[in-house]
């Protein structure tokens, strides 16, 4: 079965869905006030900024330095420059002030967790992955009252990083917080059981997915994924004639995995009868699906139904494989006469992948038929293919004797 990727669908979702909200914007890392001689400042500052972000940073990186590092006052200079950094996206700027209202160890333990996580916003969009991670180890874990977006963005963190169990232990505990689903934390999940080859758990998460918004055409592609790789072909099978009512999964490659599907279920009758209907819509079919049909055919001893559906594959396509296969079961029912003709149709269309096997066997079917000189011309071809010494001695010998029976004996 064809199958895209599932854990690179589920996992760009997840960070689509982080993207839309990773701008870090720290409300505020005190729950104080300073003083007004500062406020005023701040305020003085906020005007300049209009004029000019650069002097505005640097009237508070001048109003940070006349000021206690661990005073409020210093907190609220710090974040009024972290939100215009942010503002000018410059975001390696607006690490140092970040870090050093984390450092101070004075804010509460809800609003150091919110700098914990802008700072770690940062670092991701700055691709800065492994610091990420190390900021989040180094103050979230073991911590029992993480807030569930906190929960999630670490989630993110340790899936990336190759921690699916980890990654899934977070989602489980943002879940819990949550009195609504949250389409994000499931995709998570989702995505860190197939990591773990948990295909079936993984397989409910999407269903919920589909729950949430059944107009998903990458779920539907997901949930066939997972039960086939689960094993559980019928949930497979079930879940495209689900997506098919909806409009979606209705292309080749899908009809395809279906009939694999249904082959892979020993539901050869179905499977025929599904193939054959494509076959008569579709003009434009693959080699693998006209083997398919045949092969459901002998799988139910229809032997003439595959020879016809061959038949019809030779006449309407270009590949050299199809009268090779003919061949070989011509040769079978010891049909000589159509074992040479396809050979040599099968030749006419392309390079074969097996030429020396095929032209011994013509040469074969050439001696049968009593005609020396067909014979010959197949054998010189055999071996200039690089065809097996002793099966070309034999076929010598076996024209030789052909020439000699063909040959009137003179008294």
């Amino acid at each position: 079965m064809r199958r895209s990727n599932p854990l690179t669908l589920l996992l760009a979702l997840a960070l689509l869905s982080i993207s839309s909200s990773a701008r870090p914007s720290p409300d505020s890392i005190t729950e104080s006030q300073p003083a007004t001689k500062t406020l005023i400042a701040l305020r003085e500052i906020a005007d300049l900024q209009e004029e000019s972000v650069e002097q505005a940073i640097l009237r508070l990186e001048r109003l940070e330095a006349s000021l206690d590092p661990n005073s409020i006052d210093n907190a609220y200079a710090k974040l009024a420059r972290i939100q215009i950094l942010l503002a000018d996206d410059r975001f390696e700027e607006a690490i140092e002030p970040l870090q050093a209202a984390i450092d101070t160890q004075t804010l509460s333990p809800a609003t150091q967790e919110r700098a914990i996580r802008s700072l770690g916003q940062i670092y991701y969009q700055l691709d800065r992955s492994n610091d990420l991670l190390a900021l989040f180890d180094q103050h979230f874990s073991g911590e029992e009252n993480l807030e569930a977006e906190t929960l999630q963005f670490y989630a993110i963190a340790q899936l990336q990083a190759g921690r699916s169990e980890q990654a899934l232990e977070s989602c489980a505990r943002a879940i819990a917080k949550q009195d609504t689903p949250n389409a994000t934390l499931y995709q998570i999940s989702a995505a860190a059981l197939q990591e773990l080859e948990r295909y079936s758990e993984s397989a409910r998460f999407i269903e919920a997915l589909l729950e949430l918004d059944p107009q998903d055409a990458s779920l539907w592609d997901q949930i066939v994924a997972a039960h086939y790789r689960a094993g559980d072909l019928w949930a497979a099978y079930g879940a495209i004639q689900r997506a098919q009512k909806r409009g979606f999964k209705n292309d080749p490659a899908t009809q395809t995995s279906e009939a694999e599907i249904l082959y892979e279920l020993e539901q050869y009758a179905v499977c025929a009868q599904f193939l054959e209907n494509r076959i008569d819509q579709d003009d434009d079919i693959d080699k693998p699906t006209w083997m398919l049909l045949v092969y459901s055919y002998d799988q139910q001893n229809l032997s003439r139904q595959a020879i016809e559906t061959l038949q019809r594959a030779s006449k309407s396509t270009p590949w050299p494989e199809i009268d090779l296969q003919l061949a070989d079961r011509h040769w079978k029912t010891k049909d000589y006469e159509a074992t040479y003709n396809h050979i040599a149709r099968a030749s006419e269309k392309g390079p074969l992948a097996k030429p020396a096997n095929a032209w011994t066997l013509a040469t074969a079917a050439a001696i049968q038929l009593g005609r020396p000189s067909d014979a010959e011309q197949s054998l010189d071809k055999a071996r200039k293919a690089g065809a097996d010494p002793e099966k070309i001695a034999r076929l010598e010998k076996s024209i030789k004797l052909l020439h000699e029976r063909s040959t009137p004996s003179r008294s």
